[in-house]
């Protein structure tokens, strides 16, 4: 029946608003004391924006028929659907106080306290709503989400799996549920899920992703690679980074040949760079597994030396699953800085390994090691331009103090924030003071430093500077 309330539902489900309307109002005209028909034109109205004969709409059936929770629950979407989050909330209560066990109503307020307004004044609030909506009546999928994604991840697990029992072919459900495992380190786990999805007709390229992850942190790198080798590319990026994954692979099953191949592939349609050289540096490392020295280096050289390589360094196969590849980076470095290189690049190198072991606090350079990256960096200050002298002296600073070299650490210091721009570097130099004092005790060591700065760089500030410390 075309002027039946199913049908009116029924456009609104296939989007065809207009002619929801139009049959929703000769409805109503048929039937001017209905309130069904009043909500049913309301929600219609609501969806294309006329929220003010909406409103009025429900107002009149709440007057009908106070007792009914619907339209106070329809008021409560078109105030949070505008912003006015506070009367929504105040909707959606009256409507919970008439139907305390409604899923749907308890899942907007859970989403209402959650947003940015709200969130860490009300954080009980949403956990407590969202908890209500997956124990009550018909609960949106959405309620079991949301709720994961604010509970500790072994809880997560479980909420989710509910979910997958009340909703055991929703492809989010699933997709999210092997995430948690993924991130709890469950691989195993994870990946039986995934091969339970496919049997449903499920697979993804997010669960085909997720089980080449898990293969690869089981050291299963055939079983990745093959996992990797079934999935369609949508576009170029996910081409060059399914590829620069594979070449990971392929190093790693010690198939050398084979992962210069895919890697090269990959890094010639990187057009944009989008792998930010994580190609070069593991391409480097196939090469120097197979002694290719030569190769390796000229690879690494592909890459500017105004790159800035900074720990911890990912590889992103797919937003937020990021590969390590820290072992990579030092090991391609480490390969090639024994090599025949210019002064300024090896001394770029060396600051790399230097700041890699630094930031990851492990595998720190050895005094030999610390005076070694000294050297090359003094003798390589010649070579670079006033824009990178900030970087060297910085560097210089950093390794200094490591050796515990204070006046150099002062000198350095002082020429580093020369450099950078930074017009206060009196409020940051005093913890080098305070070492300086107690290891030297005498400050007129630091006094000589700043002249010395003086007479290499003409800058006002550090004649200001020592007029402060004379003070």
């Amino acid at each position: 029946m075309e002027n039946s309330l199913e049908y009116i539902q029924s456009l609104i489900n296939k989007d065809e608003l207009e002619e929801a309307e139009i049959k929703a109002r000769e409805l109503l005209k048929e039937n001017q004391e209905s309130f069904e028909c009043k909500i049913a034109l309301a929600k219609v109205l609501a969806i294309k924006g006329k929220v003010d004969e909406a409103f009025d709409l429900l107002k009149e059936v709440i007057k009908q028929d106070s007792n009914n929770y619907y339209p106070l629950y329809l008021l409560g979407s078109i105030k949070e659907n505008s912003g006015d989050f506070d009367e929504a909330i105040t909707f959606y209560k009256k409507a919970l106080d008439l139907k305390s066990d409604n899923g749907q109503i308890n899942y907007r307020l859970g989403k209402i306290y959650n947003n940015d307004k709200y969130k860490g004044k009300n954080e009980y609030s949403s956990l407590y709503h969202f908890r209500n909506s997956i124990l009550g009546d018909n609960p949106p999928v959405k309620a079991y989400l949301e709720l994961a994604s604010l509970e500790p991840t072994a809880r997560a697990v479980h909420i989710i799996q509910n979910g997958i029992n009340k909703f055991p072919l929703d492809k989010d459900l699933i997709i999210t549920l092997c995430d948690k495992l993924y991130q709890m380190k469950e691989y195993e786990t994870c990946i039986q899920n995934i091969d339970l999805a496919k049997n449903k007709d499920l697979n993804s390229f997010e669960l085909q992703i997720l089980k080449a992850l898990a293969h690869y942190r089981l050291k299963q790198y055939d079983q990745a690679f093959n996992e990797l080798e079934q999935i369609s590319y949508l576009n170029l990026h996910q081409e060059v980074n399914l590829n620069t994954f594979k070449g990971i692979l392929l190093l790693e099953s010690q198939r050398y040949l084979d992962a210069e191949t895919i890697l090269k592939k990959a890094i010639a349609n990187d057009i944009t760079n989008s792998l930010g050289f994580d190609g070069h540096v593991i391409l480097a490392c196939c090469n120097l597994r197979q002694s290719k020295h030569e190769e390796a280096n000229k690879v690494i050289e592909e890459i500017p030396l105004s790159i800035n390589f900074e720990s911890p360094f990912y590889f992103f196969i797919g937003y937020p699953y990021p590969i390590e590849i820290d072992q990579y980076f030092t090991e391609a470095i480490n390969g090639v800085i024994s090599y025949k290189i210019n002064d300024a690049r090896k001394a770029r190198y060396f600051k790399a390994i230097y700041t890699y072991s630094s930031q990851k606090n492990q595998d720190r350079l050895s005094t030999t090691q610390l005076e070694e990256v000294k050297k090359e960096y003094v003798n390589s200050i010649s070579l670079f331009d006033r824009e990178s002298l900030y970087e060297i002296y910085d560097c210089l600073y950093s390794v200094s103090m490591d050796l515990k070299d204070w006046t150099d650490a002062s000198y350095y210091y002082f020429l580093s924030q020369t450099y950078s721009g930074n017009e206060d570097i009196y409020v940051e130099i005093e913890p080098v003071l305070v070492q300086i004092n107690k290891s030297q005790k005498n400050i007129e060591k630091l006094f000589n430093i700043v002249e010395k700065v003086i007479s290499e760089v003409a800058i006002m500030k550090v004649v200001l500077l020592k007029n402060v410390f004379l003070n």
